[in-house]
């Protein structure tokens, strides 16, 4: 049977397409999460309806987990004051104070701080209402590659800090509210995705294929023969 190139292209596109396009890319997941207690009625009442909570005069445990994933050879970093901003990320926020909870998962922006003894992670869950959380490592050193892998966790008096920020935006009645509080222990985690063996194996298949056509187009004359 005899096909011509431009028919082997045509079949040959759809295999290369199909190759995982994750083998080539390599996902980012940072992770910070701060605890502790606090008590909800030493702050502004303003925050806590946005967030779907209320005063209340006793001292309740808290946690607040900040999570950002995306692909920075896609998603390149801006520098932002002291910090690298990443646009579109995926983020996620869970903060937790006794049986309260605000829970927000979208697509937003991520803002990442590195010093020698702070690692600072900010997310933006509305237009409005940004969360930020604060590594404290007083031996550090933190600083270096902003998304180096990294497994840390710190227990102390003011091991973290968390901050949660909301700003109303209009000209005509602008406010700006928010709660912050240090924790006792907090962790940072940060991992790269690993492409699985059998995307390696589907990578090799279709690379082998491709050669091997390669070979008898050229050997055919301008057609290759089955």
């Amino acid at each position: 049977m005899i096909m011509s190139k431009s028919l082997l292209r045509s079949c040959l596109l759809p295999l290369l397409a199909a190759i995982p396009l994750c083998v080539s890319a390599a996902p980012v997941t940072i992770t910070t999460t701060v605890s502790g207690a606090v008590r909800t009625w030493d702050h502004d009442a303003i925050i806590l309806d946005e967030l779907g909570m209320w005063q209340d005069f006793e001292t309740l445990p808290y946690q607040m987990t900040v999570q950002s994933t995306f692909d920075p050879a896609v998603i390149h970093g801006i520098s932002d004051g002291d910090g690298v901003r990443y646009d579109r990320t995926y983020v996620s926020v869970l903060f937790t104070v006794g049986e309260m909870t605000y829970k927000k998962e979208k697509f937003g922006t991520t803002t990442i701080l590195s010093t020698p003894t702070e690692f600072r992670h900010s997310v933006e869950a509305l237009p409005w209402l940004s969360f930020h959380t604060w590594f404290n490592a007083p031996q550090g050193p933190l600083n270096g590659d902003y998304l180096a892998p990294r497994q840390l966790s710190h227990s102390s008096e003011e091991a973290g800090v968390i901050s949660a920020r909301y700003d109303s935006m209009a000209p005509e009645h602008h406010i700006v509210s928010w709660l912050t509080t240090s924790g006792t222990t907090s962790t940072v985690s940060i991992t790269s995705a690993v492409p699985e063996p059998g995307q390696w194996a589907m990578l090799g298949v279709g690379l082998l294929m491709v050669s091997a056509v390669a070979r008898r187009a050229t050997r055919g004359h301008g057609s290759v023969r089955a």
